[in-house]
């Protein structure tokens, strides 16, 4: 994607010439969450990627990490109610927490983040339930399915950028542990757990909360890993449990066709998704020797796969959302080590580039050019990069 292009010119240098030069997901580090759990969920408002709720060996939480685009930490007021296994998403101008459980306790309680993550708490859900799933589509964030201790739901809550909330037609079926997320003018919900089964289903709403049904999925499968890219939707078929782990991820455009699948490095379920600007992440999850995976899948705007510097630790039932330049995947479970984890692990694109002395350079994201003066310098470039390199009196052929 883009070019480097290396040139010769008069004035005794050697240029590099970048242009709009992508090399991909290249950067891998890490920072902490105040609280060890899985089960929780995660969305990003304004400038913040906002991770909540959850769960670590009987004791629920309400507890919210907020990152900035510099991965500094704050803590904003707590959730309205301990809980794990409840669902995020954005909508206008808010990040909103619906549903969730708690020791036998079933909750419809929502509770909305600002760009400033001052909490309000809107209307609550029509039905309490957890395991539900949420995408936005046009000016609405469609909080739909889940359990409520006797039944799976097909329950589809809508709000509003006011945060008013309405009831579309329910889902084909009544499901949990469903994929979800938004391409273009449809918000997707894909596949999930019936009972004694799992269904291929896949709903779609518009812009107008109308509901049409997609093409089915590959497989029978649950707790679908689903993200958008581009013109595509990418639903990791990532089955229920680990004796049904896949490997195989459904593709949609933005007319819901559906194309040929293209695969994970590893079958695994349980795995975090998000996407930065040009990419789609799918990370860790559970094989089906039940072993928490480390592993992470990424497809460029051509559906291409790489595989980055893995999770620092292999984990399950992870949150994901994107902040900045920054692809975030926090919490979760792990069947090595302490089970339950604090780590975000934070994927990025940018070009590490090493300038040595007697050079010049100038990036997009800097005013002037400046010269290395010291041995050499490390220089972090945002991508996709565009600008260049002098090096003076070196021969590169």
């Amino acid at each position: 994607m883009g070019s480097a292009i290396i040139s010769r010119y008069k004035d005794n240098y050697t240029t590099i010439k970048f242009d709009n030069y992508n090399p991909g997901i290249t950067g891998h580090t890490s920072t902490e969450m105040n609280q060890a759990r899985d089960y929780l969920a995660a969305t990003t408002v304004g400038n913040y990627g906002l991770f909540a709720g959850g769960y670590n060996n009987g004791s629920y939480y309400s507890t919210v990490d907020a990152y900035n685009s510099s991965l500094t930490r704050s803590t904003p007021t707590a959730l309205s109610v301990d809980r794990r296994e409840l669902a995020a998403i954005t909508v206008g101008n808010y990040a909103l927490f619906g549903g969730g459980y708690n020791n036998g306790t079933y909750y419809s309680a929502v509770d909305a983040y600002n760009g400033d993550l001052a909490r309000s708490t809107p209307t609550v859900l029509s039905v309490e339930r957890n395991k539900l799933s949420a995408a936005t589509v046009g000016d609405y964030a469609l909080f739909a399915g889940g359990y409520n201790g006797s039944s799976r739901l097909s329950t589809v809550d809508a709000y509003n950028s006011s945060l008013a909330r309405s009831t579309p037609t329910s889902l084909s079926v009544s499901r949990e542990y469903i994929g979800a997320t938004t391409i273009e003018n449809y918000a997707l919900f894909a596949g999930g757990y019936v009972g004694n089964s799992t269904v291929k289903t896949v709903d779609a709403y518009n812009k107008s909360l109308s509901r049409s049904t997609a093409p089915e999925l590959n497989s029978y499968t649950a707790n679908v890993a689903a993200i958008a890219l581009s013109n595509y939707a990418l639903l990791a078929l990532a089955g229920l449990n680990d004796q049904s782990a896949k490997s195989t991820v459904d593709i949609y455009n933005s007319s819901l066709i559906k194309s040929n699948s293209i695969e994970l490095s590893l079958a695994r379920t349980e795995i975090g998704a998000t996407a930065t600007k040009d990419y789609a992440l799918f990370a860790g999850g559970r094989g089906t020797n039940n072993g928490s995976k480390s592993n992470v899948d990424v497809y460029n705007s051509d559906l291409l796969r790489s595989n980055p510097e893995e999770l620092f630790k292999d984990k399950f039932r992870i949150a994901a959302t994107t902040v900045g330049e920054y692809a975030l995947f926090g919490g979760g479970g792990s069947t090595s080590g302490d089970y339950y984890s604090t780590i975000v692990d934070a994927y990025y694109g940018n070009l590490e580039i090493t300038v040595y002395k007697n050079s010049r350079y100038k990036f997009q994201n800097m005013t002037e050019e400046k010269a290395v003066n010291s041995s050499f310098e490390s220089v972090s470039v945002p991508t996709p990069a565009t600008g260049y390199i002098k090096l003076r009196n070196t021969t590169i052929f």
